[in-house]
């Protein structure tokens, strides 16, 4: 009887294999001959009494003898019986130590040898197979380790002492059955092999970094706001488990070892289905700007900014791939807003009166401002991440000593007088920039008790402030060019705010001609106010100024809000002033003819643009009366605008004079 064949990691299918196989001699089947007839089997229900007390039952057999035949049959089998018990116990005494006859390990008879002597015989029948060295190939590359090198070990030790328990099993009737299945036939005991995975994995590891083509992930890379993915590409790697099936296979059969490797594709950790996602989410996140906001400061970092910083990250977990992360750089992006962070922090400052200039100014205090730039890096980060565009500085504020309310509180500045408005939409950039610098030199002036405010002291020497600008103007009467050109937007708002507050007007000059800009946000003619600085004494010219007439200081505020609105408020004590302002009274008075050419070198070549419509000459007469807190009337004052005609100006690149038809200036 043959028990089994090899088996893998000591003892499965051992002792239990046998068992199983033995669990019905009678119905074994002998090599090349019929089944051989059951004597008995332990259990179920006699078929006829066997001797007092027996619970055996007789095989089928039975059924086909005449029952005068068996009892005739019974006293000889009996007596067969007790011949085999006794050949069982001899067999004990003269196996003592020994392992039983009959038994073998694959197809070495070791019975009636000692554990020692079987481990001898069955080693040198394996000597060849464990000395050979094993073949393995891949195309024209040869390897021949050992099995050992390879994890096999051929378990002689735990195969014999298997072969040594056949017989002598704890359970007396299970080794009697086991004994008596040796006087018909040899039992075969299979050979053990321990399989050590981790020592196979190390060789196949060394073997494959000659052979082995890694898998190339797709990437995706960010070209300004657009993406772009790389295709991966498959690699190539040894089929371990094919391997080591093969060897295992050839190892049971005791066959010389030779096996050609075979492979297998590796798929790359990341994949074109994995970025596809991915890159539609990175460029929705750079279709609009990221803003860093601090009250009304803003910032942008725009979708090229952005772009450059992007960093995928594909997570690989247990050799596959999970959707990527997309992140910034932090590096990278800790440079970009560096700038950003600069322009916001500050230094605490208590704020004071500053009159170096002899125009007395309140410096605001400063709030000191420290940002959080780590904050603010994953701030941004994660705004990317999840499409959205607004972020707040993460700002801690200190604040000063002085506040700029103390300061205007001690000066008894608590009110809001008057404000005045005005629009500069359509203005050339030159003209622009001119009002920007004066609203900005205008802005927290303050006037002392009884003092008087000087628009052109406020303004200084324009011609040496570089801030200022040639722009459109109008010198003596002349319309053309000059340095600061667009500077009366502002007088002419300061004007408007000082009229409505009921102020003292203590020189005021109108422009020679309507302009739209004065004219724009519902305002008629008559409420403009310019000023002129000659060569010689700049401040000496026809200037705009007011007086203040309380007995505590009054503060200047002028500020753009949106594109071109223009906003310049007067605070101070309250006066307690009715102010009331008629209607302008308007008189045309001549047509206006012929056009004007004015010649402006920065616009390009073939440029001519209708800067300012043909206006009709006009007397225009605005009347104020002030009232004190008593009602009673304290001033009636006229203000009188004589307009001069003109005819369309236009304002024409170098190479375009003349072609409108009107004069040159």
């Amino acid at each position: 009887m043959q028990v089994g064949g090899i088996h893998e990691s000591w003892r499965p299918g051992g002792r239990r294999a046998i068992k199983h196989r033995l669990s019905h001699l009678g119905g074994r089947r002998r090599e090349g001959g019929p089944p051989r007839p059951s004597m008995v089997q332990p259990g179920g229900s006699p078929d006829r009494a066997g001797p007092a007390g027996s619970r055996w039952r007789l095989s089928h057999t039975d059924q086909f003898v005449p029952a005068r035949l068996r009892r005739l049959l019974l006293p000889g089998s009996l007596l067969l019986l007790a011949a085999l018990l006794l050949a069982f116990f001899a067999l004990l005494v003269i196996s003592r130590g020994a392992i039983y006859p009959q038994v073998q390990v694959l197809d070495v008879p070791v019975g009636g040898l000692s554990p020692r002597e079987a481990e001898a015989r069955v080693a040198a029948r394996l000597k060849t197979v464990v000395e050979t060295p094993i073949t393995l190939t891949l195309g024209e590359r040869v390897w021949t380790p050992t099995l050992d090198e390879v994890g096999v070990n051929l378990d002689v030790p735990g195969s014999v002492a298997e072969a040594l328990t056949f017989g002598r099993e704890d359970d007396w009737a299970e080794g009697l059955l086991h004994r008596a299945h040796l006087a018909r036939e040899p039992v075969v005991v299979p050979l053990g092999i321990r399989f050590d995975d981790a020592r196979f994995e190390a060789y196949i590891d060394r073997l494959e970094k000659g052979v082995r083509v890694a898998p190339v992930s797709a990437t995706l890379a960010v070209e300004g706001v657009e993406t772009r993915i790389e295709p991966g590409q498959d690699g190539l790697a040894i089929n371990r488990q094919a391997v080591r099936n093969e060897i295992l296979g050839q190892v049971r059969r005791l066959q010389p070892v030779s096996v050609a490797l075979s492979t297998t594709p590796v798929s790359p950790a990341v994949s074109e289905t994995v970025l596809n996602p991915v890159a539609t989410a990175v460029e929705r996140a750079l279709s609009q700007p990221i803003v860093l906001s601090f009250g009304d400061r803003k910032w942008s970092l725009d979708g090229e900014d952005l772009g450059s910083l992007v960093v995928v990250d594909p997570l690989i977990q247990s050799g596959t791939s999970v959707a990527p992360t997309v992140t910034l750089h932090r590096g990278r992006l800790g440079a970009q807003l560096e700038g950003i962070v600069a322009e916001a922090e500050a230094e605490p400052s208590d704020a004071y009166i500053d009159d170096t200039a002899g125009v007395p100014r309140v410096v605001p205090a400063v709030v000191g401002r420290r940002v959080n730039v780590e904050a603010l890096a994953a701030a941004v980060e994660a705004a990317f991440q999840h499409g959205e565009h607004v972020v707040p500085l993460p700002v801690k504020e200190t604040p000063p000593a002085v506040s700029t309310e103390a300061i205007l509180a001690k000066l008894g500045i608590t009110d809001l007088l008057a404000s005045g408005d005005s629009d500069f939409a359509g203005s050339e950039p030159n003209r622009e920039q001119n009002i920007r610098v004066a609203t900005e030199l205008v802005d927290l002036t303050l006037i002392p008790p009884g003092g008087v405010f000087s628009y052109n002291h406020v303004l200084g020497s324009i011609v040496e402030d570089p801030a200022f600008v040639p722009a459109g103007a109008t010198e003596g009467g002349v319309i053309g060019t000059s340095i600061g050109g667009g500077v009366c937007q502002v007088s002419t708002t300061v004007f408007r705010a000082a009229l409505r507050a009921g102020l003292p007007i203590v020189e005021w000059w109108p422009h020679v001609y309507r302009s739209p800009f004065y004219e724009a946000g519902g305002w008629d003619p008559g409420f403009d106010a310019s000023i002129a600085q000659p060569e010689v004494d700049p401040l000496s010219g026809s200037d705009f100024k007011f007086s203040n007439p309380t007995d505590s200081w009054m503060l200047v505020r002028a500020k753009t809000d949106g594109d071109t609105a223009l906003t310049v408020e007067l605070y101070g004590t309250p006066t307690g002033y009715a102010v009331e302002i008629d209607d302008p009274v308007i008189e045309m008075t001549e047509l206006a003819s012929g056009a004007i050419e004015r010649v402006d070198p920065s616009l390009p070549a073939g440029t001519t643009i209708a800067a300012d419509a043909a206006q009709d000459g006009a007397t225009v007469v605005v009347i104020r009366r002030v009232r004190d807190a008593a009602g009673t009337l304290i001033s009636v004052d006229e203000f009188v605008s004589a307009y001069q005609p003109h005819g369309t100006v236009y304002r024409v690149s170098p190479d375009m004079v003349g072609s409108t038809g009107g004069q040159p200036v």
